[in-house]
Parts: C-alpha cells; sequence; structure tokens
C-alpha cells in the first residue's frame, strides 16, 4: 500500500485493513478499462491509456486520472513506468462521463462476483435473501428462494466508498458531476439484476425450482452505460446543488442519465496531449462501409490511408483426438487492411 502514492488517505486505509478485497477493486478496475476499450474500438477516442510496465498497479492509470483537475496540462508522455488515461483531461467531457460511469459500475461488479464466488470469504458471500415460497408465472409455478444471490448492495457499498469516499456531499460542479456519474454506472448494475431458476426432481418433473437474483454480465453493463453516453446530457447546476438540462428544449437528466458540462474541445484527429488526444494516425480503419464510425474517410480525418495485404494464419481442418485434444492445422489466408496516415 505504501507503494501506491496515489492513494487517497481513505484508500490507503483500506487497503492497509483489507488487501484481498484491494485486489478484487483493482480487478475491476482493469475490467472497467477493457470495456471502455471495447466500446470505443471504433471511435476517434478509444479509451487509450499511456503504456507502462506491467508490474504497475492497476490503480495508476484511472486514479490518477480522475483527479487531473480541469486545469492540467500534461506538456509531454509520463516518464517511464507512468500511465494516464488518455482523453480524461479533457474538461468535463461525455469521454470523462463514462470513465467515471463504468468504473464505478466494473468495481461494484467484481466485488460482487468475488462474494458469490467465495473469494472474500471474510468480507462477503451470497445474499442474504428471505426463504419462503411465492407465487411464480403461473398458479401451476412455484419457486423458493435458493442457491446464491449476488450480493450487489455490498459491491455497490464497496464501489462509492472506495471510488468516491470523498464526495458525500459535492460543492463544485467537477465533483457533482463525477457523483453523479458513478451513481448512474453503479445504477446498472443494481437495476439489472435477474432472477435465474433451475428445477429439482424426477426427469421432466419439476417438483421443485430453486431461484437466486444473478447480475447481468459485464459487457452488457458496458453495452447500456455506452447507450447513456450516447443520450448523455448537457447540464448545469441549479441553487438547490441539483442538475438541470442546460437546453430548455431538453428534459432534465434523470439519476440513470450520464451528464457532462461542456462539450469536448478537440475532435481527437491530431495528437495534442494537453487536451488527451493520442490522434488517430496509424490506425486500422473500414474503407468498405462508408456508415461506420470507423469510416477510413472519417476515422482519418481526411488525411488519407494506406492500405496492405497480407496472408494471416489461422487454426483450420480441426479434429477432436481422444481423450481429450483438438488439433487444427494451420492454413493461411488473404487480409487487406488499411491504416490512417
Amino acid at each position: 500500500c505504501d507503494s501506491l502514492r496515489y492513494l487517497k488517505p481513505h484508500q490507503y486505509q483500506r487497503c492497509l485493513r483489507q488487501p484481498a478485497l484491494m485486489a478484487k477493486i483493482s480487478d475491476g478496475v482493469k475490467s472497467g478499462i477493457r470495456e471502455c476499450q471495447y466500446q470505443f474500438r471504433n471511435s476517434k477516442w478509444n479509451c487509450s491509456i499511456y503504456p507502462g510496465p506491467p508490474r504497475k498497479h492497476a490503480f495508476e492509470p484511472i486514479l490518477k486520472a480522475l483527479d487531473i483537475s480541469d486545469t492540467t496540462v500534461i506538456r509531454r508522455r509520463p516518464p517511464a513506468g507512468h500511465m494516464q488515461f488518455g482523453a480524461v483531461v479533457e474538461r468535463r467531457g461525455r469521454e470523462k462521463a463514462f470513465v467515471y460511469a463504468i468504473l464505478s459500475a466494473a468495481v461494484s461488479y467484481e466485488i460482487t462476483r468475488a462474494c458469490s464466488n467465495e473469494a472474500l470469504p471474510t468480507e462477503c458471500g451470497c445474499a442474504k435473501i428471505n426463504m419462503h415460497r411465492v407465487s411464480g408465472i403461473t398458479y401451476l409455478m412455484r419457486f423458493l428462494w435458493g442457491g446464491c444471490s449476488d450480493d450487489v448492495k455490498f459491491g455497490d457499498e464497496v464501489s462509492r466508498s472506495f471510488l468516491d469516499g470523498d464526495l458525500d456531499s459535492p460543492k463544485s460542479m467537477k465533483k457533482k458531476l463525477r457523483q453523479h456519474n458513478s451513481e448512474a454506472g453503479r445504477s446498472v448494475v443494481t437495476n439489472n439484476m435477474r432472477r435465474i431458476c433451475k428445477c429439482h426432481g424426477i426427469t421432466a418433473s419439476c417438483a421443485q425450482t430453486v431461484c437466486w437474483r444473478s447480475m447481468p454480465t459485464l459487457r452488457y453493463i458496458s453495452d447500456t452505460i455506452k447507450q447513456r453516453y450516447d443520450g448523455a446530457v448537457q447540464a448545469k447546476r441549479i441553487r438547490k446543488g441539483g442538475l438541470k438540462a442546460k437546453n430548455k428544449r431538453h428534459n432534465n437528466p434523470t439519476p440513470r442519465d450520464l451528464v457532462y458540462a461542456k462539450p469536448s474541445q478537440t475532435d481527437f484527429c491530431e495528437e495534442n496531449l494537453k487536451r488527451g488526444s493520442f490522434g488517430t494516425r496509424g490506425r486500422v480503419c473500414n474503407d468498405s462501409n462508408i456508415a461506420a464510425t470507423d469510416h477510413c474517410a472519417l476515422m482519418c480525418c481526411d488525411r488519407g490511408y494506406r492500405t496492405e495485404t497480407f496472408m494471416r494464419p489461422y487454426g483450420c481442418n480441426c479434429v477432436f483426438k481422444w481423450c481429450c485434444q483438438v488439433k487444427c492445422e494451420e492454413c493461411r489466408k488473404r487480409v487487406t487492411q488499411s491504416y490512417c496516415l
């Protein structure tokens, strides 16, 4: 914990007290970064982070990024060993809103999953649900709460206290936006719990049905947050401390909406580290579908692109060998790929 100098006091104390929980929070941060990069893989901003050695802790890129002030200027690439979110330095834009939301949701998700898998036996376990019979879908179908329900409440509390423990009563607009978007991300996890059931009894009789509550997949969660990013609301703060749509023609943001104060001031076409842009030079683009977000004309910002053709190996003619291996031959196929200039 002493080596993680970017931790805030309350985060440092939790690191000392609960190292096993800290490791799962780290897994959540890594999962959030991966989902962010997946959702924006075909966009000019692709949720890039500065590269660093693998031994560095996963918190370094995000915790530093979340604390960047609106006036911070990165004048050069960070020294070796330091990682940083590319577009998070942008002033209160939609990209920053997505980062807050996906990371808070991913930490909540990974903690909850660890509880259900008994990976944190001294911290948490399955959710407590009253074991009583309730009516099912039809008058013939009844089920019993059992199994191991995901304790999403615990995951939500850990995510909130660790990532947003300093936001009890946010007074600045920046902190208010951060709190709102973090809660919006966590709400995707808590509001999409599903009932999963399994039949027990003689074959096909389903004498008893046992059900438990389970989270959706992390990919479903990130897909939902991406939809909210696409419909994010530009907001302003009102005297009572709430948020209101800046454009009177738009609906005021709900607790589930992502919000931002100002649009991004860069188009992410050229490298501009002080605005968090890596540029799109060298990025793979799509030269066939003109409507795609990664079409070469759009991705390359009309600078042009080059096309290369090469042979790519892949497994083919696979055969199952008893027991228990699958052996494949190596085949090659011709691939054409385009890159931005």
